[in-house]
This record gives structure tokens, C-alpha cells and sequence, in this order.
């Protein structure tokens, strides 16, 4: 696991393995307010982004994150432009969803192929309706 990023590069490519262990996730707060980082690349096999991993990295504006994550924790990207630059109301993690809130969405519809919601995905949000899609 990821616990804290101490680097000072702007392009993080986060190994697969570290000292002969498998990264199987990214930590809570990893990497959060690092303002520096403008590009992380997440490897294959990591199944977890921790609560807040990349909060508060108000350079980031690309991350690439692989289909072997299933599980996000709270607001794991929140307060950064590359979730702001991604079009609609939410961004899909895999099968997992993470709402983005512009602030105007009463009723949103959630696309098929969602298995699971984000931890807190709407907290604070006007979204009052929900539209699921089969099978969630």
C-alpha cells in the first residue's frame, strides 16, 4: 500500500511493486495537497483508492486509473481540476461511481454497468433523485 507520497515530481507513476510487494492500494490522504503533482498513473492490480487519497491536489489534472479498482473510499479525488474537467455529473471508477457535484443536478441518472455508489458520493449535494440503473 501507497501510505505517503514524499516525492517532489510533478509526473507520479506509481510502481507496481515496491521492495518485492504487490501495490494493492493507495492510502487514505497518500497524496493529499500535494499541489505540485499534475499527473498520477495508478498500475494494474491496484484494487483500492484510500479516503481522500488525492484530495487538495490543486495541480492534478490528469490521472489514469486501471479497471482492478473496485473500491474507493470518501471523496478520493475531491478538490482538484481533473474532476472538475470530466464531463457529466460523476465519474466512473471502474463499476464504481464517484458523483461530481456542479452544484445543479436535482435528479440524476446513473448509468448501467454501476455495481456500487461511492462512500458519500452525494453528501452535501442538491441531487434529491436517484434514476438507478438494473441490477444496482
Amino acid at each position: 500500500m501507497i501510505t505517503k507520497y514524499v516525492g517532489s515530481a510533478t509526473k507520479v507513476q506509481i510502481p507496481s511493486y515496491i521492495g518485492g510487494y504487490r501495490v494493492t492500494a493507495i492510502g487514505k490522504e497518500a497524496f493529499g495537497w500535494n499541489e505540485t503533482i499534475t499527473s498520477v498513473i495508478i498500475p494494474d492490480g491496484v484494487t483500492a483508492i484510500g479516503k481522500f487519497a488525492l484530495v487538495g491536489c490543486t495541480a492534478l489534472t490528469e490521472i489514469t486509473i486501471p479497471n482492478s479498482v473496485t473500491t474507493c473510499g470518501e471523496r478520493p479525488f475531491g478538490g482538484r481540476p481533473w474532476m472538475d474537467a470530466q464531463p457529466g455529473a460523476y465519474v466512473l471508477v471502474g463499476k464504481l461511481l464517484q458523483y461530481k457535484d456542479t452544484g445543479n443536478e436535482k435528479t440524476v441518472t446513473l448509468p448501467s454497468g454501476v455495481k456500487e455508489i461511492g462512500e458519500f458520493a452525494f453528501d452535501d449535494s442538491k441531487v434529491r433523485c436517484l434514476i438507478l440503473p438494473d441490477g444496482l
